[in-house]
C-alpha cells in the first residue's frame, strides 16, 4: 500500500488483544510522568499557561519519545508497545516507515479535548491514533468523528487537521498517538 496516497483515513482493528490494552492502562496510572497538556499555542511558559491564561488544559500527556530522542524501545514498557501497534498496524496495511519519531501517551479527563491542530507539515510523516478503551469520546480527522474503540488505530497523514472530542459520560479517555516517518 502506498500509505502516502491515502484520501482518508484508515481503521485498523484489533490491533492488540484487551489485555495487552489494560496492562498497558494500568502501567500508565503506576508509572506514569503526565505532563499537562496546553492547546494551541505550544507554550514555552507551561505553568502560566495552564493555570492563568485563557487556554484550554486539552488533558495529560507522557511523551515517552519526542522528535529529537534516539531511543531502544526497550528502555521503557510505553515505547515498546507503541513499536509492536506500529509494526502490526505496518505489517496489517503493508507498508513500511523509516523512523518512528514521535510516541505520545494522552489522558483527557471529562470534559477535556484537544483543538484542531496537525502532527506534523511534512509530508513523509503518517500518524497513527490507538484506543486502549472505548468512550463516549473520539478523534475527528478531517472533518469527521471517528469514536473511540478499544484496540482501533485511526492511520492519516500527520498533516491532516485533527481534534478530540471529549467524553460526556466515560470518566476519561486514553489514546497512543504515534508518528512516523514513512
Amino acid at each position: 500500500m502506498d500509505i502516502l496516497n491515502i484520501k482518508k483515513p484508515i481503521i485498523v482493528d484489533n490491533v492488540l488483544h484487551i489485555n495487552d490494552n489494560m496492562n498497558i492502562l494500568e502501567y500508565i496510572f503506576t508509572n506514569g510522568k503526565f505532563t499537562i497538556g496546553i492547546n494551541n499555542p505550544r507554550p514555552k511558559a507551561r505553568l502560566k499557561k495552564a493555570l492563568y491564561d485563557e487556554v484550554q488544559h486539552a488533558g495529560f500527556s507522557i511523551i515517552s519519545k519526542s522528535e529529537k530522542d534516539i531511543i531502544n524501545p526497550f528502555d521503557d514498557p510505553l515505547n515498546l508497545y507503541a513499536f509492536v501497534i506500529a509494526n502490526q498496524i505496518s505489517k496489517n496495511l503493508n507498508f513500511k516507515y523509516k523512523q518512528m519519531e514521535r510516541v505520545n501517551y494522552n489522558y483527557y479527563c471529562r470534559e477535556q479535548c484537544a483543538t484542531s491542530h496537525t502532527d506534523c507539515e511534512h509530508d513523509n510523516r503518517i500518524s497513527i491514533l490507538y484506543n486502549f478503551h472505548s468512550t463516549d469520546g473520539g478523534t475527528e480527522i478531517l472533518g469527521e468523528q471517528y469514536q473511540d474503540i478499544a484496540g482501533q488505530a485511526k492511520v492519516f497523514k500527520s498533516s491532516w487537521l485533527h481534534n478530540s472530542w471529549p467524553t460526556v459520560k466515560d470518566k476519561g479517555r486514553v489514546n497512543l498517538n504515534i508518528k512516523l516517518i514513512i
